[in-house]
């Protein structure tokens, strides 16, 4: 999606971190579904059939993924933190990481739109 909001986010965003980062997570939530892609409160927002699905915080060394339906997530390999009524859950990858979790976050992702559906 050329010319999108989030492409100007990310023109905007300091490099090489967390640029680097954000595009290749961005490229993955794209990958794994179709969304409705915005900016809110100044950071990347997703949504499906006009649900909340997925948001993005970046800070100085880490990316927060913020997954709205995230308690109700397959996480076998744990990535998902957060507790309470809400729901939300929250992935977050830091600077240092030597990888980043891109096949896990398109199918979180990829999950996530699924829920959103319904």
């Amino acid at each position: 999606m050329t010319g999108s909001p989030l492409d100007s986010y990310l023109a905007a965003a300091e490099r090489p971190w967390p640029h680097t980062a954000l595009k290749a997570i961005i490229t993955a939530i794209r990958a794994g579904a179709a969304f409705d892609e915005a900016i809110e409160w100044g950071q990347p927002y997703f949504s499906r059939s006009g649900h909340a699905v997925v948001k993005l915080h970046a800070a100085r060394d880490w990316i927060n993924l913020f997954y709205y339906r995230g308690a109700e997530l397959p996480d076998p390999g744990g990535l998902l933190v957060g507790e309470g009524s809400s729901g939300m859950r929250r992935q977050r990858v830091h600077r240092g990481d030597p990888d980043l979790p891109l096949a896990e976050i398109q199918r979180l992702v990829r999950t996530a739109a699924i829920l959103a559906g319904d």
